[in-house]
């Protein structure tokens, strides 16, 4: 493969032509690449990270494959490291690696730790209510954009507004303002204690959580 982008190519074909058990989900410029549910592969820019498991080192060689050793981020587990640009990556090594590779023990359907019930109980305006309550719908490891959030709360035209009120969040991280990303797919704004930095570790770490 000659670059991120040529994979990404030919993902979106596996995916796109009957490859059911292939799927990926795109954060703020990285991708997922998930088989059976299962994490595989965390693409960045032109570099792959799989888990460092004995027998998936066992994969790669079958493969003629030697990756080196790093992390996807500060505070992360180590991964092994491949090259896109001189790694041949399969769809059919994605499909086993999936057998080893555990599946997270958080998932997408883990429930929220607060409820609808919970948030009228909460200080703040009706229309601070519908955004916060927009919020706990989405899943754990996702995210969604300000525009996105604006529709789900019933409030399509008021995105500025809608800003305004996670900008207000009173329960951070447990309402989870931190997985509103903006509509150009940049990280965006944090006001909870931490800034930015405490909103990209978060991220990172329900996108790469086991």
């Amino acid at each position: 493969m000659a670059s991120s982008k040529d994979f990404m190519n030919f993902v979106y074909d596996q995916v796109s032509n009957a490859s059911d058990d292939i799927t990926y989900r795109k954060m703020f410029g990285d991708y997922m690449l998930f088989c059976n549910q299962r994490p595989v592969f965390l693409i960045c820019d032109d570099t792959v990270y799989v888990k460092q498991l004995p027998e998936t080192l066992s994969i790669f060689n079958q493969y003629g494959i030697t990756p080196d050793s790093g992390t996807p981020f500060k505070g992360a587990r180590p991964h092994y490291i491949l090259d896109i640009e001189n790694s041949e990556l399969s769809i059919d090594m994605v499909r086993l690696l999936s057998q080893i590779l555990p599946i997270p023990k958080k998932s997408a359907k883990m429930p929220n730790k607060i409820n609808d019930t919970d948030i009228d109980k909460l200080p703040g305006t009706d229309f601070q209510h519908d955004v916060w309550k927009a919020l706990i719908k989405i899943p754990y490891g996702e995210t969604r954009t300000y525009s996105q959030i604006a529709k789900m709360s019933g409030h399509p035209n008021a995105v500025r507004a809608v800003a305004n009120a996670i900008g207000k969040n009173p329960l951070p991280p447990v309402i989870p303002c931190h997985r509103v990303i903006r509509n150009d797919g940049k990280i965006g704004g944090y006001s909870a204690p931490g800034g930015i930095e405490q909103k990209k570790k978060l991220l990172n770490k329900e996108k790469c959580d086991d």
